[in-house]
């Protein structure tokens, strides 16, 4: 409960205190390839034990939406905190001579970066740098899907966490239009606490190692647009 105020206080500080500055308000949106991290032959705490003749075969699609704003801290530093709807998850299958099976595992999340760009490269109409910041996640939704025997099925998890923290890193390219500015962004989003909890009864050091891990990790590809010219101080 504590964590979740401590979400909700970071959201209310961000996106009221930030737009009295001279900040920039920006849509964002994007795709790439989500997983979920264990440690090698540790998923099956966390997944059960049908995920064990299953491999990747494919990434899961991970969308993003959602706005931020941009706040110059010098002419090369910008502070930018974001609020996204980010969809994610993980995508295990395999083929079978007569069969296909997948498992798929669908997060939702609301989340809360807070970056910081340095802009390596400033020219007239555009300027481009390095992102880096820590963020926070609620989680919204947590299902699961299954394929077997040409049957889909549809639950969801009972054993994810409520909220997940990680780290951004990535770059950005922003380019000077009439009104405002178009950013192309490229960026890795990886989690530092498990997003899932070990299913009741499973013992990890027993079937697999014997540290509990399950990260989130999300590669996209990131456009957006911000309303007016960023004036850096």
């Amino acid at each position: 409960m504590k964590t979740k105020i401590l979400f909700a206080c970071l959201i209310i500080c961000s996106f009221c205190f930030f737009p009295s500055l001279d900040a920039q308000l920006s849509l964002k949106v994007g795709a790439g390839a989500a997983d979920i991290a264990f440690l090698q032959k540790g998923q099956t705490p966390f997944l059960g034990f049908e995920i064990n003749s299953l491999w990747h075969r494919k990434p899961r699609l991970s969308l993003q939406g959602g706005i931020s704003y941009a706040v110059p801290l010098s002419n090369r530093l910008i502070f930018e905190p974001e609020l996204l709807w980010v969809m994610q998850g993980l995508n295990y299958n395999t083929s079978y001579l007569y069969d296909d099976l997948v498992f798929k595992i669908n997060l939702t999340y609301l989340q809360c970066p807070l970056l910081v760009k340095y802009n390596v490269f400033l020219k007239e109409n555009r300027h481009s740098g390095f992102l880096l910041g820590p963020y926070a996640a609620y989680k919204v939704y947590a299902g699961k899907i299954t394929v077997a025997d040409g049957v889909r099925e549809k639950e969801k998890v009972s054993n994810a966490a409520d909220m997940d923290f990680g780290i951004i890193a990535g770059y950005a390219v922003n380019f000077q239009m009439p009104k405002g500015e178009m950013e192309v962004g490229f960026r890795i989003a990886y989690s530092l606490v498990n997003v899932l909890d070990t299913l009741e009864g499973a013992l990890p050091g027993y079937y697999g190692p014997s540290k509990d891990y399950a990260r989130n990790i999300n590669v996209a590809l990131v456009l957006g647009y911000g309303f007016g010219n960023l004036e850096k101080s």
